[in-house]
């Protein structure tokens, strides 16, 4: 279930964000070399690839979603065996 990714069904954002002055910090990324962002399910979206500082605060918002054109579409594919409808 790992491997094909059946929690980003669930849980389909990144994990938080990074708190500044105005709540939603956008210092997620840093200047120069990018680091390649992941194309997998539940990693895709992921607000920060950048290392954590000292300082630096992240918050950490884990939520459980039922998005139904999400779960429509896992039901439909390779993931519906591993889903109760």
């Amino acid at each position: 279930m790992i491997e094909k990714r059946v929690g980003a069904v669930f849980f389909p954002h990144g994990l938080g964000h990074f708190l500044g002055l105005k709540t939603h910090d956008i210092g997620g990324y840093t200047k120069g070399p990018k680091k390649e962002r992941s194309q997998l399910a539940g990693l895709k979206s992921l607000r920060t690839r950048r290392d954590m500082e000292p300082g630096m605060i992240i918050t950490v918002e884990p939520g459980c979603y039922f998005i139904d054109f999400i779960i429509k579409n896992a039901l439909l594919g390779e993931l519906a065996k591993y889903l109760n409808e």
